[in-house]
């Protein structure tokens, strides 16, 4: 399929038919694959939504990048939001001191997921593959939520926001497969 390459120098924002930074803007349509390859540090990325036909791959460049993924990202007074938007896969490359917020804050149904050290899958999502984090911070919503935590990255905290909901964490063998910190609240 076709390609789309796109370098990014400010903050940016995503939706499944639409790259913007600052006052410019990249619509998109019927893509295969979506790259956005960051050039300054400290940018932050907003992902509302990617395309179910499109493969979206984020690289950041430098230090200290946030990525907010959910559809409120980057709106303020900040606002609860949900990932059912995310249908193609989206993978974030990071550059070892960047932060990955997943927000599903604002879904009120019950969703099933599974974290492995390198992908968030389920949740009505595409799934959201990642490398290069410091910090992965997953946030559910009030339905009553299941995900299993089959391993996680030596080189991420992970922290897990569980919602209002009954929800239930299945953590796999800590001593086997836990590389790197896992927070639950």
């Amino acid at each position: 399929g076709d390609a789309l390459n796109v370098t990014v120098s400010a903050s940016t924002l995503v939706t499944n038919n639409q790259l913007k930074v600052g006052g410019q803007k990249v619509d998109y349509s019927g893509v295969g694959v979506l790259n956005i390859n960051g050039t300054v540090a400290g940018t932050i990325y907003n992902i509302r939504s990617t395309s179910k036909v499109t493969t979206t791959n984020l690289f950041t460049f430098g230090a200290g990048n946030v990525i907010n993924v959910g559809s409120n990202a980057g709106v303020t007074p900040v606002v609860a939001g949900n990932v059912n938007s995310i249908l193609g896969a989206l993978t974030i490359t990071g550059n070892g001191s960047d932060t990955l917020n997943v927000d599903d804050t604002g879904s009120s149904t019950a969703k099933t997921g599974s974290l492995t050290a390198s992908a968030l899958t389920g949740l009505e999502t595409g799934g959201i593959g990642y490398s290069g984090l410091a910090e992965l911070n997953i946030s559910l919503g009030s339905g009553d939520d299941t995900l299993t935590v089959v391993s996680t990255n030596a080189l991420t905290v992970t922290t897990l926001n569980l919602g209002l909901g009954n929800d239930t964490v299945n953590v796999g063998n800590v001593l086997d497969v836990f590389a790197g910190e896992l927070n639950v609240n």
